[in-house]
């Protein structure tokens, strides 16, 4: 009995350890920006090592939205006002 808990929090602690490292992994990893694709009204930016939280892709684009303003000319603002963009 006392083999089979010594087992299962060794387990245990290996995943916990394995999901750690792997989390920390995607939050450390700079995003990268692979394909923009524009139609009549709407923007998809398809990214590598995207941000995880909601907070964190909205700071995202408020720190690359001149970037992408400049380089893909998005976002495209629609006549009532609004743009549409997919990330």
């Amino acid at each position: 009995m006392l083999c089979l808990m010594k087992k299962s929090t060794a387990t245990f602690l290996m995943t916990m350890a394995t999901a750690t490292i792997w989390l920390l992994y995607l939050a450390l990893s700079p995003t990268k920006i692979i394909a923009v694709h524009v139609s009549d009204r709407a923007a998809r930016i398809l990214l590598e090592h995207p941000p995880l939280t909601r907070r964190t892709k909205i700071l995202w684009w408020k720190q690359n939205v001149d970037m992408l303003r400049q380089q893909y000319n998005i976002p495209v603002i629609d006549t009532d006002g609004y743009f549409y963009v997919s990330v």
